[in-house]
């Protein structure tokens, strides 16, 4: 069958991080493209309504278009936009942010703001996951392929976390290489070797390395010493056992093989313990300007109960603390809760309590209660609120809801569901934590309707 190729003109960025054209009226999704480029794409697939295809060539080149700083783009599924003028990024990113809620919330002109820009553009990230894999025989530690989630390649320098991941990300590689330790191989779910975390605390530089593996006898104390050798800066070193076929970078058995099971992040004046397993916004600077930005929505006088839906490990909850009479925050995830209450410890906060339970089910044993909030801030996963979770929300009377949110589609849905329910989208503030990727988060101010 002949390929079909075409050239098109790009209109826009579209979510999650293609490039929109049209042919003969209808839709055509790239992966590459930026916005006003006249382009070559093969068309790989009809689809009722729409076609997708890959950029083939770029006949008339946009002025935002520069040189991608990283010599894996355009092989490497991480960034999508590194090839893109920053200053355009941001602004692609607020018209997505405006354009979901017109056309998946109904909100003719939402109250979309100017978006707040990321203050470090590269090495900002204070987590990264890198893959091993055993491909063809030989040992692979790094990333994914774009569009093959299954195929890995070595890193040799990524720009977005730090200069000092990339030596240990090679470092480890060398050593595993040369122990002989299998990578695991995730179709026949054979092998060891499974994930390498680096997690660092950006304020005070202290490091976590954690390595995931299968199941197995294996000791391995020496890689950690030498590692540390080699490396001081590391204060953790874990030993993290997936026994599952579950290809998550995380463990059911935790084992330290060098110095404490956690380490420390400031965010604000506030001191985060962090595990392998807690959730922390992955660029610390821009976290403050996130959570700050939460707060001055909120606009709490000191007299007010608020409750913090999917508080994980109690960052949003005590950053408000100071300015509310009490914070509830409602988290499933038993580690979580328990770092969450030892943050509360090490920042003296009295007027916070932490629950152990799913949102869902805590909200509406608040609504059978009849139990009031002043203020109810949610920060739940991309996939969004539960209907159900809305349902139980509304009745329990908080003048203001505080969404903050890592996906501006599903934001859009629910934001609509509150809507209905008699609140009012008052302020939508995107902020850009991730550069040179599709994802964006906001914070949106719902205020309840005085009739």
């Amino acid at each position: 069958m002949p390929r079909e190729i075409l050239e098109l003109t790009i209109e826009k960025l579209v979510y999650p991080g293609r490039s929109l054209a049209r042919h003969n009226g209808r839709a055509v999704f790239l992966d590459y493209g930026l916005p006003g480029e006249r382009v070559k794409a093969e068309i790989l697939r009809r689809r009722k309504g729409f076609l997708e295809g890959r950029l083939l060539e770029v006949v008339s080149p946009s002025t935002d278009r520069i040189s991608a700083r990283c010599p894996h783009f355009g092989t490497c599924g991480g960034c999508a936009y590194q090839d893109f003028s920053y200053e355009k990024q941001v602004q692609e990113k607020e018209n997505l942010v405006r354009e979901s809620l017109q056309k998946l919330g109904g909100f003719a002109d939402p109250p979309v703001e100017s978006i707040i820009p990321s203050p470090d553009t590269f090495y900002y990230r204070n987590k990264m996951e890198f893959s091993f894999a055993d491909q063809n025989g030989k040992l692979v530690l790094g990333l994914h392929e774009r569009g093959h989630f299954e195929k890995m390649f070595n890193v040799e320098s990524c720009f977005l976390q730090s200069e000092l991941s990339n030596q240990i990300v090679a470092f480890c590689r060398d050593y595993f290489t040369t122990s002989g330790l299998p990578g695991y191989n995730w179709h026949t779910h054979e092998g060891f070797l499974r994930f390498l975390v680096i997690r660092e605390g950006k304020h005070w530089g202290e490091v976590m390395v954690a390595l995931v593996t299968a199941k197995g006898e294996t000791n391995l104390k020496a890689w950690a010493e030498e590692l540390v050798q080699k490396f001081p800066q590391i204060t953790s070193v874990l030993h993290l056992v997936n026994p599952t076929k579950a290809q998550v970078a995380t463990g059911e058995e935790e084992i330290v093989l060098w110095g404490k099971p956690y380490i420390k992040e400031k965010i604000g004046k506030f001191v985060f313990f962090l595990s392998a397993k807690t959730f922390l916004q992955t660029n610390s600077r821009q976290t403050e300007k996130l959570y700050q930005t939460a707060l001055e929505v909120c606009r709490l006088s000191g007299s007010e109960n608020v409750l913090d839906l999917y508080c994980g490990a109690g960052t949003i909850s005590l950053f408000v603390s100071p300015f509310a009479r009490e914070v509830e925050g409602v988290e499933i995830v038993p580690e979580a809760i328990e770092m969450a209450g030892k943050n509360k410890k090490e920042n003296s906060v009295e007027n916070v309590r932490f629950i152990l339970g799913e949102a869902r089910k805590i909200a509406k044993q608040c609504r059978l209660e009849g139990r009031k909030f002043d203020r109810i801030i949610v920060d739940p996963p991309r996939a969004g609120l539960h209907p159900k979770v809305i349902r139980d929300v509304l009745p329990l009377g908080a003048e203001k809801i505080v969404y903050v949110s890592c996906n501006p589609t599903t934001f859009a849905r629910d934001a609509k569901l509150f809507a209905e329910g008699g609140y009012q989208l008052k302020r939508v503030i995107p902020v850009d934590m991730y550069p040179h990727t599709f994802h964006v988060e906001l914070v949106g101010l719902l205020e309840q309707n005085s009739n």
